[in-house]
C-alpha cells in the first residue's frame, strides 16, 4: 500500500505545483495586463482633458479651419472620381452632407467663413444627390465664374440700378411662393440692413409680377430693399428656367461668385458668407 501511496502523493503535489506555476505565469500577469490597459485608457483621457483645459480645443479648431480648404479639395477629387468612374448617388449624398456640415459649423458658431474656405466651397459643384437636385441643376443656366448676363435693372421706384463694379445680390421671388415669403424678412434684416452701407446692391426681382403688384406688396410689408418687376420673366430666364427662390451673388468684376436655389437657414448663412467674402476683397 505504501509502495503506491508515495507515487500518488508525488502525483498530487506535481499537479498542485503545476497549478501554482500556471497561476503565476498566466493568470496574475493577465490581470495586471487588464489593469494596465484600463490605467492607460484613464491616463489618455486625462491627457486629453488636460490639453482641452489648456487650449487644446482652440488649437483643434484652428487646425480644422486651416486644413479645411484641403479637406474640401479632397472631397472635390473624390466627387469627380466617383462621377467619372463609379456613379453612386449615396457617395454624392455623403459629400453634400459633409459640405452642408461645414456651412452649418460657421453659421452655428457665428464665425465668419475665411475667404479661402468660402472660395473653395463656392468653386465646388458636387453632383446632385436627388432627382429634385438634378432638376434644379438642369434649370440653372448660369454657373459660378460666368459673367453676369445683366448689369442694370429698373426698380419699381423708377431708379435704374447700375450693377457695374459693385457687389450685387440678385434675389428672384414670387409672392405666391412660400419659401420666398419666408426668406424676405431675412433679406431685409440679414442682407439689406446689414450691408447696404458697406457697398452692397440688392435687387429683389419679382418673377412674373407687374410693377403695380410689387408696389402693393411693398406697401403691405414695408420692405425697404429695391424691388424689380419682371412680368415677362425676361430677367429671370437669363439665369434659370425654373425654381425659386434663387439667390445670385455677383462680384465687382461682374462675375457670378455664388448661386443657390431654395431657402433654408443653411442656404441663407451660405449667402451671407458669400456676401461678406466679396465685400472684404
Amino acid at each position: 500500500m505504501k509502495k503506491f501511496l508515495l507515487p500518488l502523493i508525488m502525483f498530487i503535489l506535481g499537479i498542485a505545483l503545476g497549478g501554482v506555476v500556471m497561476w503565476f505565469k498566466f493568470v496574475i500577469p493577465a490581470g495586471k495586463g487588464s489593469q494596465m490597459i484600463y490605467s492607460d485608457s484613464i491616463g489618455s483621457q486625462a491627457d486629453i482633458a488636460f490639453e482641452l483645459r489648456f487650449g487644446g480645443e482652440e488649437t483643434f479648431l484652428k487646425n480644422f479651419q486651416s486644413n479645411l480648404p484641403a479637406y474640401v479639395q479632397a472631397l472635390h477629387y473624390f466627387e469627380t472620381l466617383n462621377y467619372n468612374q463609379t456613379p453612386d448617388d449615396s457617395a454624392r449624398r455623403a459629400i453634400l452632407q459633409a459640405l452642408r456640415k461645414i456651412y452649418d459649423y460657421y453659421a452655428a458658431t457665428g464665425t465668419p467663413m475665411p475667404p479661402d474656405v468660402a472660395a473653395t466651397l463656392n468653386a465646388l459643384s458636387p453632383q446632385p444627390a436627388t432627382a429634385e437636385d438634378l432638376a434644379k441643376s438642369k434649370s440653372t443656366l448660369t454657373k459660378v465664374g460666368d459673367i453676369s448676363p445683366i448689369f442694370s435693372v429698373p426698380t419699381i421706384n423708377g431708379q435704374a440700378l447700375d450693377l457695374h463694379d459693385k457687389v450685387v445680390v440678385l434675389n428672384f421671388f414670387a409672392t405666391w411662393c412660400g419659401p420666398c415669403m419666408d426668406e424676405m424678412p431675412s433679406l431685409e434684416k440679414g442682407i439689406w440692413d446689414e450691408f447696404k452701407n458697406k457697398g452692397l446692391v440688392l435687387a429683389s426681382i419679382g418673377q412674373g409680377h407687374s410693377q403695380s403688384e410689387l408696389e402693393r406688396f411693398q406697401r403691405q410689408n414695408s420692405y425697404t430693399f429695391p424691388l424689380v418687376a419682371d412680368p415677362s420673366r425676361e430677367i429671370y430666364h437669363q439665369f434659370a428656367t425654373g425654381y425659386i427662390p434663387r439667390a445670385v451673388v455677383i462680384g465687382k468684376d461682374g462675375r457670378i461668385k455664388f448661386q443657390s436655389v431654395g431657402y433654408t437657414p443653411q442656404d441663407f448663412a451660405a449667402l451671407v458668407n458669400a456676401v461678406k467674402t466679396e465685400l472684404g476683397k
